[in-house]
């Protein structure tokens, strides 16, 4: 007695569609939902206003054990509304964010902002932003 095989298109299989379709869709929410949690936030975040409204200075602190990066990005709003983001040199040394409190004080042309801020371990210091030195673009 022969058994013949079924036809390829015809094999039984035990997962169906409805099965298939729903353990997929859980598996790609459960990988963007590792990813979101993975990245972190920065420690600190400050957005300073200059107040004419057209320029932004956005503060951010991400630290670890070693050391912060710490970046300021200069954005000023072009006179089509359209916005051009650029950053400005912020070398600071340690391993504590130091923007979780900021005064900004703007320069009457809004060429500079003076920014004073209280860091862990000292006192009041203060960090001068000189916005034509605000050319990388990446």
């Amino acid at each position: 007695m022969t058994t013949q095989a079924p036809e390829p298109g015809d094999q039984p299989t035990a997962i169906t569609l409805p099965v298939f379709i729903a353990a997929a869709a859980a598996l790609v929410i459960g990988a963007f939902t590792l990813i979101w949690f993975a990245i972190p936030g920065p420690d600190t975040r400050q957005v300073l206003t200059a107040p004419s409204g057209d320029k932004f200075i956005e503060l951010g602190e991400l630290c670890n054990d070693d050391d912060c990066a710490r970046v300021a990005v200069l954005d000023v709003v072009q006179p089509d509304q359209s916005h051009l983001r650029t950053y400005c040199p912020l070398d600071r040394p340690g391993n504590a964010p130091l923007f979780a409190s900021v005064v900004a004080v703007w320069a009457p042309a809004e060429d500079s902002v003076t920014l004073q801020f209280t860091s862990p371990e000292g006192p009041p210091e203060l960090l001068t932003i000189v916005l034509a030195e605000c050319t990388r673009t990446q």
